[in-house]
């Protein structure tokens, strides 16, 4: 009987704590499960001005971080082009990761944003983060000006890493060290109240580059621990392996 009792005890504790404890995961993709020289597929979606630029971001076998495939920026676009995953959430704190290579760097060759829900190819209204690999050498983020904060090496994976504080309206960004953010309250380019998209964009002065492991999660840096209930269909492996990286 006594041991029934610490039996039922302890469950409660845990469906009670339970709650506090879960952080969702919103995007985890590593691109395993789709066809290579593609789209990967919804809810990812290209955000491109020109027809023609649709189809710049493919799935790639050739230059991975981690598994078999990467989402490839194929050429530079004839504008300003984009690839989107939306996502549902309220959260005040929202953290966006992934791996990042260049082969140049003497152009802007990857542009990292967050977005809300009223994200147009041919606007920026609605874009809260904006990180580059820049043709100064150095990753860069704007806030209506670039400031450069730290450089970068060509052929070489760095992870990434934006915090955003939507109650601040700013966000903290890391780059390949997730214990100390290279810069801690970089102001928003536009006020955003709620983010639905995770982007990844080129420019027309940009040149090839690859992504990996694109994680998108509720809470800050280093909380992706907590984040256990996956939301929609983009769940893979990858979550499970990061969150022992």
């Amino acid at each position: 009987m006594k041991e029934l009792k610490i039996t039922i005890a302890l469950l409660t504790f845990f469906i009670f704590l339970s709650p506090l404890c879960i952080a969702e995961i919103l995007v985890d993709d590593s691109f395993e499960d789709y066809e290579v020289g593609k789209n990967p597929p919804a809810p990812w979606e290209p955000l491109v001005r020109n027809a023609d630029d649709g189809g710049l971001f493919q799935v790639d076998d050739t230059v991975v971080f981690e598994g078999a495939k990467s989402l490839h920026m194929v050429d530079t676009p004839s504008d300003w082009s984009s690839f989107g995953a939306k996502f549902e959430s309220n959260a005040r704190f929202i953290t966006y990761e992934l791996h990042a290579y260049t082969e140049l760097d003497d152009l802007r060759t990857m542009i990292m944003i967050m977005s809300s829900d009223n994200i147009q190819a041919d606007a920026d209204d609605g874009k809260a983060n904006y990180v580059a690999f820049m043709g100064s050498g150095f990753i860069e983020y704007h806030d209506g000006a670039w400031h450069p904060v730290t450089d970068y090496k060509v052929k070489t994976w760095h992870r990434l890493a934006c915090e955003v504080n939507l109650d601040t309206q700013t966000y903290a960004l890391y780059v390949d060290d997730m214990t100390k953010p290279v810069v801690e309250a970089a102001a928003f380019w536009h006020p955003v109240e709620k983010l639905s998209y995770a982007i990844i964009r080129g420019s027309p002065q940009g040149g090839p580059y690859w992504v990996d492991n694109v994680f998108v999660y509720e809470g800050k840096v280093g909380e992706e621990s907590k984040a256990v209930e996956p939301v929609g269909k983009m769940t893979t492996s990858w979550g499970v392996i990061k969150r022992q990286y």
